[in-house]
């Protein structure tokens, strides 16, 4: 067990799933540019019913296998596991899409304002099912540690993604349908390719009876948590949908979708990586050392990312997108924060995973979730976007909070908060830099963002913010960029 090993499993799986997440940003400017502003804020409200319908379906079984896998690998159980992991989320899927096709129509005439929904219900119930069937036989390749093997596929998915939905949005003109036919097609495909290279050349695949109420004792509170998470994040399109208009959720979404940049290339390929990690080591005497240090990491890195997230999206927002998203650019500043509170997201729930205590995390965002409702319901009929914002931030963080708490209760690692404290402030700091020149042109945008960098370099080396083991790593980190640089 070591760091390094874990952060290279962590970049392979940033690289796989920014290619296949990042394939839909990509796609922005097709979207932007072949719909209109309203149809634009159309599909956004779909892809955030899409991931709620995600996260209901999947009942917490990726988890729940990577969870149980070492496990039922040593009693030679492995077909058994994901074979009836995967008969439950089909379960789920079909009992669901016949509850939102048959009876959520009218509810969605309105908040989409229009009154042709049922394609696009049906459209988008079956991405769901087939994206969740598909990530969970995949899961078995995060299980066994076969990072390149899941960023290999997940990089050929992208591109036939980016290409199915050029194809069917410029040549055949389809539009919302062409974008969701795009989506069942694409993971149509890789769910053929994975089923045949680990369910039928390596696994094999059955049904247990006796073990669906083992899973879904772990699963379902994992469940509400990820649903818990989405609509704490995701649900004020919902509620700028009905009142503000698809012309604001447009906008929003824009600015989101640059946001979530964060998540695509570290909070997801981060949690990817730790889970296997930890569960495979829970028994190593060093592992709650580990996981400390990992805490603080995450949220340095998160601080520098976020500000080059910042720093790019100045350059591409004009280029991606017409005049009409101009306002995006603040709202990414201020959505920030709430992608902040993932690192709290995480490191929570595997700590309470690891004493099996999933009903305190489903119970905990379940509630964090009722309370982003009320605030919406407060804030956004008549403050818009920046409502949406307060009511998903506070809610993202007394969720993040609560879990770390209960989390270190359950299963203590020694946080150096003093640490974490100054990445975080380092994570704030840029973010004001930012508000404060955001409005100037881009000479002084840039020259100002530059200044406030070489300013910390000092502050950095009086504080002393690494230890004798990370100074050491460092040093021997630039002594070979060097020698690579003068080869």
């Amino acid at each position: 067990m070591n760091i390094k090993l874990f952060a290279q499993d962590t970049i392979i799986y940033g690289i796989g799933n920014a290619s296949l997440r990042a394939s839909a940003f990509l796609l922005i400017p097709l979207y932007t540019h072949a719909l209109s502003v309203k149809d634009f804020g159309i599909l956004s409200t779909l892809f955030i019913t899409m991931q709620l319908m995600i996260m209901v379906i999947t009942l917490g079984m990726r988890n729940t296998l990577l969870r149980f896998f070492k496990e039922y690998e040593e009693k030679n159980l492995i077909s058994g596991l994901i074979g009836t992991s995967i008969a439950i989320n089909l379960f789920a899927g079909i009992l669901l899409t016949l509850i939102v096709v048959l009876f959520l129509q009218a509810p969605f005439c309105i908040l989409l304002h229009t009154n042709h929904v049922y394609d696009y219900l049906l459209l988008t119930s079956a991405s769901a099912l087939i994206q969740t069937v598909t990530f969970q036989v995949m899961s078995y390749y995060r299980a066994k540690n076969k990072a390149l093997k899941f960023t290999v596929i997940s990089i050929l998915s992208a591109l036939i993604l980016i290409i199915s939905n050029l194809i069917l949005l410029l040549i055949y003109n389809l539009d919302i349908k062409g974008v969701l036919y795009s989506s069942i097609l694409t993971y149509s495909i890789l769910f053929i390719f994975v089923t045949i290279d680990i369910l039928w050349r390596q696994t094999g695949f059955a049904i247990v009876i006796n073990l669906i109420p083992k899973l879904l004792r772990f699963g379902y509170p994992l469940a509400f948590s990820m649903l818990g998470q989405l609509v704490i994040t995701s649900v004020s399109i919902y509620f700028l949908s009905y009142y503000q208009g698809q012309e604001v959720v447009a906008v929003y979404s824009l600015g989101y979708k640059f946001a979530m940049i964060m998540g695509i290339i570290l909070a997801l390929p981060f949690r990817l990586a730790l889970q296997p990690f930890v569960f495979n080591n829970i028994d190593s005497p060093s592992i709650k050392e580990t996981m400390s240090r990992l805490f603080t990491y995450f949220y340095l890195v998160f601080a520098f990312l976020s500000f080059s997230v910042l720093l790019i999206s100045r350059l591409l927002l004009p280029v991606i997108a017409p005049p009409e998203y101009s306002a995006a650019f603040f709202l990414i500043l201020l959505i920030l924060p709430m992608f902040a509170c993932d690192g709290l997201f995480i490191f929570g729930e595997i700590l309470l995973a690891i004493e099996n205590k999933t009903h305190i995390i489903g119970t905990t965002v379940g509630m964090c979730g009722i309370l982003s409702l009320f605030l919406n319901f407060i804030f956004v009929p008549s403050m818009g976007c920046y409502g949406a914002i307060i009511a998903s931030f506070t809610s993202c963080l007394c969720a993040g909070i609560i879990l770390m708490i209960q989390g270190n209760k359950a299963f203590f690692i020694p946080i150096n908060w003093f640490r974490t404290s100054f990445v975080v402030g380092l994570f704030f700091y840029f973010l004001i830099i930012i508000f404060l020149l955001y409005s100037k042109n881009h000479l002084v945008f840039y020259s100002g963002a530059l200044l406030a960098t070489f300013l910390l370099l000092p502050f950095v080396k009086i504080v002393n913010i690494f230890d004798d083991v990370e100074k050491a790593f460092i040093r021997n980190w630039l002594q070979v960029a060097k020698i690579y640089v003068y080869k």
